[in-house]
């Protein structure tokens, strides 16, 4: 599955399409085609676009369908550098879930 617009969509677009995916992995299993797709939305150019909660948003669901690298838990760290006044207790919640596991 890949992605035409990919470029197109907003932060929080994608951050919907993680959270379907990673509750859909939690009852159906995650199809490897996905995968491509996934890919293609958390590039490191994209992620500097996301707000501190579309980062958490994110980072909960990559980690949830079990598919978050140490490359892209590290780029996520590195973009909430300086930016931990922007999350609220939830966004802190998830993110140290992610992080945890």
């Amino acid at each position: 599955l890949r992605l035409a617009c990919a470029d197109e969509f907003k932060p929080r677009e994608i951050c919907n399409i993680v959270w379907f995916f990673a509750v859909r992995s939690q009852q159906h299993g995650i199809d490897g085609r996905v995968e491509p797709a996934l890919r293609q939305l958390s590039s490191e150019q994209k992620l500097q676009e996301f707000s501190a909660r579309d980062l958490s948003s994110f980072c909960w669901g990559m980690v949830t369908m079990h598919y978050a690298s140490a490359a892209l838990l590290q780029s996520v760290e590195a973009l909430l550098l300086g930016r931990s006044s922007d999350l609220n207790p939830r966004d802190l919640s998830n993110l140290a879930w992610s992080f945890a596991k």
